[in-house]
Parts: structure tokens; sequence; C-alpha cells
């Protein structure tokens, strides 16, 4: 047995288009876990934000969660943890 792990950015797509560019990381690491001939089970999320009252933060965060469950639950792979920092 082996484990995989993949982890990717999507600052500025997530920034742009806060579902979209989440749900697109999430393609990416799943693509990249595929092509090492792994199979992935589960997606995990630890999110890096700026000042939890800042406007950007605000409008920008509700979308990625949305984003990275979104495109985790087409796929049938369940969020199994993460964690939000502010800074």
């Amino acid at each position: 047995y082996a484990v995989t792990f993949k982890v990717e950015s999507h600052n500025h797509p997530s920034y742009i288009e806060p579902y979209q560019g989440a749900a697109t990381g999430i393609g990416g690491i799943v693509r990249d876990i595929l092509a090492m001939g792994a199979r992935p089970v589960a997606v995990v999320d630890p999110l890096r934000f700026g000042a939890a009252d800042h406007p950007d933060t605000k409008r920008v965060l509700p979308g990625v969660v949305a984003g990275i469950g979104g495109y985790g639950n087409c796929l049938g792979l369940p969020n199994i943890g993460g964690e939000v920092v502010f800074d």
C-alpha cells in the first residue's frame, strides 16, 4: 500500500471567481493523483485567508468553501477535514 498526497494553491483563480477557482483547484488535485496511478478517496481543505473582517475575505470565503464541496461531491469524494486560518 502507498499513500499519495497533493497540495495545490488556487489563490488567484479563487480571488477572481471563488466557486470556480476553488472547484478547479480540487479538480487539479484529483487529476494529479490519478496521473500518479493512485485513486483519490477523500479531500481535505486547509484554507488561508486575510483578515476575517476584510471585505475581500467576506466575499471570497463562502464561494471557496462551496466550490471545494461542490466539486468533491460530484466525484463522490468526502471532505474529511481541514481548517480555516485568518491572518
